[in-house]
């Protein structure tokens, strides 16, 4: 999966340029998202393998699917888009190339998306304490997503891009075991 990201790094980063110059961040945002579901679809992947099938054939079949809602691929920009992921068999990583734009765009808005693993519900006060103390320690604005795990005993395991403190009982309890291991 490492090389598919890699691969699709120079995409996402031309996307997130373009939409940056236009002013159109969300709009972009919004069109990768829906696009990488189409992808991902399972009645499209066997068509990317396909060489009975045209760069532009797939492009258009691939258009006329996103444009289910209508709003899609009015852009020229889009239509542009998906023609050059296709010629170049693409399409398949565009769900690494909505994941990339999206990070770059929070990078860009000093945004981060913090995860809040707990095996118990978190009291609204408390979420508000823990969001203002990461905002100081991330210095940026930070999005909370809270979820519930019983399978953590007790404890938290937060997670924001690649910085994770785990601070659930099992890892404790792990950490115990390890030292009397030893």
């Amino acid at each position: 999966m490492d090389h598919d990201k890699t691969t699709a790094r120079p995409y996402a980063k031309a996307a997130f340029e373009f939409a940056l110059e236009q002013k159109n961040l969300e709009g972009w945002s919004k069109s990768l998202m829906f696009l990488a579901l189409i992808s991902e679809n399972k009645t499209m992947k066997p068509l990317y393998d396909d060489p009975n099938i045209s760069p532009e054939e797939l492009s258009s079949i691939f258009l006329n699917l996103s444009d289910r809602d209508g709003t899609h691929n009015k852009q020229a920009y889009i239509k542009n888009f998906i023609l050059v992921l296709s010629h170049y068999s693409r399409l398949n990583l565009l769900p690494q190339i909505a994941e990339l734009f999206e990070e770059t765009k929070a990078e860009h808005e000093k945004l981060s998306t913090v995860y809040v693993t707990s095996a118990f519900p978190i009291e609204d006060s408390m979420q508000e304490k823990l969001k203002k103390s990461l905002e100081i320690r991330l210095q940026r604005d930070v999005v909370m997503n809270f979820e519930l795990d019983k399978n953590l005993l007790g404890g938290a395991i937060i997670r924001a891009g690649d910085w994770v403190v785990d601070g659930s009982v099992r890892a404790k309890l792990e950490k115990l075991k390890q030292a009397v291991i030893s």
